[in-house]
């Protein structure tokens, strides 16, 4: 079974980084046309799903043109092949809502529920969604957390993905979070990890961080998905977008996590 990730695509304007000032962050206005190349790539593949873990715009914190963004970057989104789910991140739930995201997601065919699962063979995948706090810091909603406590399969292996880490990450050598690691993780994300100390194999995977990191908790394997764009500045390569998607692989004695730029795999390791 193979599975297509893509996170932090950011469409948007290009301005000025807000935590190194002076520094210009990967062009967010190449990140439609970095997507429309990538969907051929994808269609030559065939995946069991297909998942978007948030943030698809860069925000300006105006509704209307922040929904114009969601709405085009999703159009593209839909044009690939297979189901198709989409996780909302914080640069979409400053402006937009619940009603938003179904009213472009529905037509499209694409699953924007805030959370759900899907069970392929022995692996139940979840995704769950974020609530936005005071000064930015995330949560995972009550209502998920209950939802969890019924729908957990702890005779399956576990697969959750999300927008936030679950797993307290440090922000070390981090480009974004190196003085702000709490903006990493849910506040709450030890609470979701402990609903699945009782199964047997658990993978958590999320977006947001825009680095990759892997660290093993407990019995959650936690890993953060690279960024679509902006994982490095460029000042020498100001329209650079480098367009990278993650694939998780599933066979029967083995989980594979990879990431590629365009063709080329540059990452890639297997999950206990």
């Amino acid at each position: 079974m193979k599975i297509l990730i893509l996170n932090d695509i950011h469409s948007g304007e290009s301005r000025e980084s807000t935590t190194h000032p002076g520094t210009i962050r990967q062009a967010n206005t190449e990140a439609v046309v970095k997507l429309m190349e990538c969907v051929d790539i994808f269609n030559n593949e065939k995946f069991d799903l297909v998942i978007n873990m948030g943030d698809v715009i860069r925000d300006v914190k105006d509704h209307n043109k922040d929904f114009a963004l969601f709405k085009n970057v999703m159009q593209i989104f839909a044009r690939i092949n297979g189901e198709k789910i989409f996780i909302p991140g914080n640069h979409e739930l400053r402006t937009l809502g619940q009603a938003d995201f179904s009213t472009v997601a529905d037509p499209l065919n694409i699953n924007s529920s805030p959370r759900g699962y899907v069970d392929m063979g022995e692996y139940r995948l979840y995704w769950i969604d974020s609530t936005m706090g005071a000064n930015d810091l995330a949560s995972v909603s009550e209502e998920t957390i209950n939802w969890l406590k019924d729908v957990i399969d702890p005779s399956r292996q576990s697969i959750i993905f999300s927008h936030y880490s679950i797993v307290s990450l440090d922000g070390l050598d981090s480009f974004y979070f190196d003085k702000g690691y709490r903006y990493m993780s849910y506040t709450n994300g030890s609470e979701v990890a402990d609903l699945f100390k009782g199964s047997k194999s658990v993978v958590a995977i999320n977006a947001h961080t825009h680095m990759s990191t892997y660290k093993i908790l407990g019995n959650v394997q936690s890993v953060s998905a690279l960024a679509f764009s902006e994982n490095i500045t460029a000042p020498q390569y100001p329209d650079l977008n480098p367009g990278i998607y993650s694939l998780l692989i599933l066979e029967k004695e083995k989980k594979l996590f990879k990431s590629y730029s365009g063709g080329y795999c540059f990452l890639s390791f297997e999950l206990s």
